[in-house]
C-alpha cells in the first residue's frame, strides 16, 4: 500500500494538486503525548508567567500603583485570575501548547513595554509603538477566535501595571480596539494577504485611537507635521511588521505545536 500511495502522490504532484510529500503524522516529533499533557510542565508554564509578570511590575517605577507591595499583591491577582479562566474554559485540561501560545504571547507583549520604553524614552511614543496585534493574532491564528479575543484582554489586564501611570486607560482602549480588529479580519488565516491586511488595519486604528486620545496633536507648523508623520508611520509600521513576522514563522509554529 506504500508503494501504491507513493505513485498517487507523484501523480498529484505533477497535476499541480499536491506537494508530493506525505502528511506528517502524530507518531513524529512534536509538542504532543505526554509533555502536552503533563500537569507539572502545566503549572511551571503559569508560575513562570505569574512571577514574570510580578517582577515586571516590582521593577516600573511610573506604576499605576505606587506602593510597590500593593502592586505586586495586584498583578499577581490579574494573573492567576487570567490563569483560572483559562482552566474553566478547557475543563481543566488545556493542552500545553496552547497554554505557551496563550500565555508566552502575553508574556511577550509584557516584555516588549520596558523595553521599548527604554528605545523610544517617551511614555506617549511608547502607546504608538508596542505590538498590540502580535499576541493576539498569533493566538488566533494558530487557536481560534477565542483565544484570539481572551489574549487581547489578557495584554489588557496584565499589561495596565506595566506601562507608565498617565496612559494606562490609553493602553486598554488600544489594546481591545486593535486586538479585535485583527481577529476580525483573520477569517482567511491560510492567505498570507489577509494577515498583512489585518495588521494594516491595526495600525489605523492604533493610529484613530491614538488621535482621538490626542496622543497626536494635529499639526500647526513643519516640525509638528515631521512629528505626526513618524508617530503615523510608528503605529502602522509595527503593525504591518508583526503580521509580516507572523506570517513568516506561522508554519514553524504549525509544525512545532501540531496544529
Amino acid at each position: 500500500m506504500g508503494f501504491i500511495d507513493s505513485i498517487k502522490r507523484w501523480r498529484l504532484a505533477r497535476k499541480g494538486m499536491s506537494s508530493g510529500k506525505k502528511r506528517r503524522t502524530h507518531g513524529q516529533w512534536t509538542l504532543t503525548g505526554s509533555m502536552d499533557r503533563s500537569v507539572s510542565l502545566r503549572l511551571f508554564l503559569y508560575l513562570l508567567f505569574i512571577i514574570a509578570g510580578c517582577l515586571l511590575v516590582g521593577n516600573n517605577p511610573v506604576c499605576l500603583v505606587r506602593q510597590s507591595a500593593t502592586a505586586i499583591f495586584i498583578q499577581m491577582a490579574l494573573s492567576v485570575g487570567m490563569v483560572a479562566i483559562f482552566e474553566i474554559q478547557h475543563n481543566n485540561r488545556p493542552r500545553n501548547s496552547r497554554v505557551l501560545i496563550v500565555f508566552g504571547g502575553i508574556l511577550l507583549h509584557l516584555i516588549s513595554i520596558p523595553f521599548l520604553y527604554l528605545m523610544v524614552g517617551e511614555a506617549a511614543f511608547l502607546i504608538l509603538a508596542l505590538p498590540y496585534a502580535l499576541a493576539p493574532l498569533l493566538s488566533s491564528v494558530l487557536l481560534g477566535k477565542a483565544c484570539g479575543v481572551f489574549t487581547s484582554i489578557g495584554i489588557a489586564i496584565c499589561g495596565i501595571l506595566v506601562v507608565p501611570r498617565d496612559f494606562a486607560l490609553h493602553y486598554v482602549v488600544m489594546c481591545l480596539f486593535a486586538g479585535l480588529t485583527v481577529i476580525l479580519l483573520t477569517k482567511n488565516v491560510r492567505r498570507r494577504g489577509a494577515l498583512l491586511r489585518a495588521g494594516f488595519y491595526a495600525g489605523m486604528v492604533v493610529l484613530v485611537m491614538a488621535v482621538m486620545l490626542d496622543l497626536i496633536e494635529m499639526p500647526g507648523n513643519r516640525e509638528v507635521w515631521k512629528l505626526l508623520a513618524i508617530k503615523a508611520g510608528c503605529s502602522i509600521g509595527v503593525s504591518v511588521l508583526v503580521a509580516m513576522i507572523v506570517g513568516g514563522i506561522l508554519p514553524l509554529l504549525e509544525t512545532v505545536f501540531n496544529i
